[in-house]
């Protein structure tokens, strides 16, 4: 438990001072660009109309069909005369002609995604950084006009001609196929590729990042010796991008441009900071380092083998990963709170916390247990959401909470008003005048359950089951398919 809350705090540490050092964005993006909150909006992952017809077999048919790659024999050096910004004040220079022009005509780029997900539900694409061997192109995918850098990246991703290097692409091609509809064709990972290389080469392999292996492990205060450094690689599955640098490009890890800071910065910032910018084509271009590195350990058939690897990751439409709450009960009353919650968060792109905290659901849910009568009354709910700081809009997501619980059953405690004008007793309408018959059956199917019959026993059950999952005692309590309620 102490653990887990120094990895949090150390990461809002993280955070705080990246935005001290880079600062915070002025406006959100998703307010200017609907397409941005249309897309954390979407629910549906799945195929959509604009996927390309048999794409997973057109991938598959690209690896197979993988022409040879140019050996590089001079090794590449990072350097920012060769990095070209791409925003909203150039947007007319086209970059693309400039990498694929007659005299740098490469069939290699790698890319490269900066995201934004701290004030965001789903989280969006900021910046891309595009390499080849020489330059580097960083597109602000945010501000440009009339969408020039996302149309003219999808036109890189999508074209059939060119190998696109990445490190760590799961998340990036979902999110690419997610906000762009961008469906790439012709992907490799830099991970895939070392991993080849470790399974058929390990002594090799080992001898190499043995000392980064080292230093990894006495950073973490870890057994450091030989035997650890061969389990700690063998169990290495995803190296990430830092080490994969260390190992095949020191001399960009040397430059010291990896930091913490620019990690967890704001990417929404405009204009981008000289360092990030930095940072962006560093990584893209490291990639194109660290692939043609590897090109000289690994054959074609294993470059193949890798494309191929690939061809499950373009046919993934999951989830980004999401905000798990935690330490709030399991009630019917707290399911409900969040589910109204997590709509809220989706339809405004925000982060869940950021509507409102966990602590404040719990609080909120102990006062609606406090007097549930009021659950339906609009301004009592909007004042414990005034209490709790919720975001603006507080009428509409009170009428909205309001909904949630009402569908959910917490109405039935205002059935404690309602009079029955067959009996003359509080608790039901007349058309559900059987209240007393169906608590005998109850309490008789408690005591003698195979006395009652098969379709009797299934209809008590369901009762028992629906007050079991909310506490409630199925003796005294009403429920929605009972009630006769409006």
């Amino acid at each position: 438990m102490a653990s887990t809350k120094m990895k949090n705090k150390s990461h809002f540490a993280l955070v705080a001072n990246a935005q001290s050092t880079f600062g915070v964005a002025d406006r959100r993006p998703q307010d200017d660009d609907t397409n941005l909150l249309k897309a954390a909006r979407r629910t549906n992952y799945g195929l959509t109309p604009d996927t390309p017809a048999n794409y997973s077999q057109k991938a598959l048919e690209w690896a197979n069909d993988l022409p040879s790659i140019r050996e590089v024999t001079n090794d590449l050096v990072f350097s920012m005369q060769n990095v070209i910004l791409q925003n909203e004040y150039n947007s007319g220079y086209d970059m693309m002609e400039l990498l694929l022009s007659e005299n740098h005509s490469f069939d290699v780029l790698a890319v490269d995604f900066e995201f934004h997900n701290t004030y965001s539900y789903d989280g969006f694409i900021c910046v891309a950084s595009i390499s080849n061997q020489v330059k580097s192109c960083v597109v602000d995918v945010l501000n440009n006009n009339r969408n020039h850098g996302r149309k003219w990246v999808g036109q890189v991703l999508e074209s059939k001609s060119i190998l696109k290097v990445f490190c760590g692409c799961d998340n990036d091609l979902i999110r690419l196929k997610k906000d762009w509809g961008c469906f790439p064709i012709g992907v490799v990972d830099i991970q895939d590729l070392f991993y080849i290389w470790k399974e058929r080469c390990f002594d090799d392999c080992f001898s190499r990042c043995k000392v980064i292996i080292h230093k990894e492990l006495q950073r973490k205060l870890r057994k450091n010796d030989e035997r650890a450094c061969r389990k700690y690689l063998l169990d290495l599955q995803k190296p990430g991008l830092s080490f994969l640098m260390e190992v095949f490009a020191p001399h960009s890890a040397s430059l010291g441009v990896k930091s913490p800071e620019a990690t967890f910065a704001d990417w929404r910032k405009r204009p981008i900071h000289p360092d990030l910018i930095k940072y962006a084509a560093l990584d893209s271009f490291a990639c194109m380092q660290i692939f043609h590195k590897l090109m000289t350990l690994v054959s074609a058939a294993d470059l193949k083998e890798a494309v191929r690897m690939c061809v499950p990751k373009l046919s993934n439409y999951g989830n980004v990963p999401r905000y798990v709450p935690k330490h709030v009960s399991e009630s019917w009353i707290d399911e409900q709170l969040l589910k109204w919650r997590e709509y809220l968060a989706k339809n405004l792109d925000m982060k869940p916390p950021q509507v409102i905290s966990d602590h404040a659901i719990k609080s909120i849910s102990k006062s609606l247990r406090c007097d549930t009568r009021l659950a339906s009354d609009v301004e009592f709910v909007s004042s414990l959401l005034d209490k709790h700081k919720i975001c603006d809009k507080k009428e509409h997501a009170a009428k909205l909470l309001c909904a949630y619980l009402e569908n959910d059953g917490i109405r039935l405690e205002r059935m404690r008003n309602i009079v029955c004008h067959n009996c003359n007793r509080v608790g039901h309408t007349a058309k559900f005048c059987f209240f007393e018959k169906s608590q005998e059956a109850v309490r008789e199917f408690l005591r003698r359950p195979e006395n009652v019959s098969m379709a009797a026993a299934q209809k008590l059950r369901r009762r028992l089951n629906w007050c079991k999952n909310r506490g409630l005692n199925p003796e005294t309590t009403l429920c929605p398919w009972e009630t006769g309620f409006p």
